[in-house]
């Protein structure tokens, strides 16, 4: 027994499905580059050489400053040491 055709009659195309329709495409509308004088106040320049420099300096500063720092513990270290060995002379 053959099967029931329901699109229609065998042979026959199925009936066309209107297809949805969406709105026209919208573009962004293209940009200019600024002008070569113009400030840019939240973009710096890629090859800005001079803030990395800042920073160069400053971590140079810090790390003579460490060194200082450590150097002066330790002389201060080693004559509370002798400090300490002469009063142990003069009490015997």
């Amino acid at each position: 027994m053959p099967t029931p055709m329901v699109h229609g009659d065998a042979g026959s195309p199925p009936p066309l499905i209107p297809m949805p329709t969406l709105p026209p495409m919208a573009w962004p509308t293209p940009t200019t580059a600024p002008e070569p004088g113009a400030e840019m106040a939240l973009v710096s320049p890629a090859g800005n050489e001079v803030e990395g420099r800042d920073w160069l300096a400053v971590a140079a500063i810090v790390l003579v400053a460490e060194a200082a720092l450590l150097w002066l513990v330790a002389c201060a270290a080693l004559l509370r040491r002798r400090l300490a060995m002469e009063r142990a002379d003069r009490e015997e």
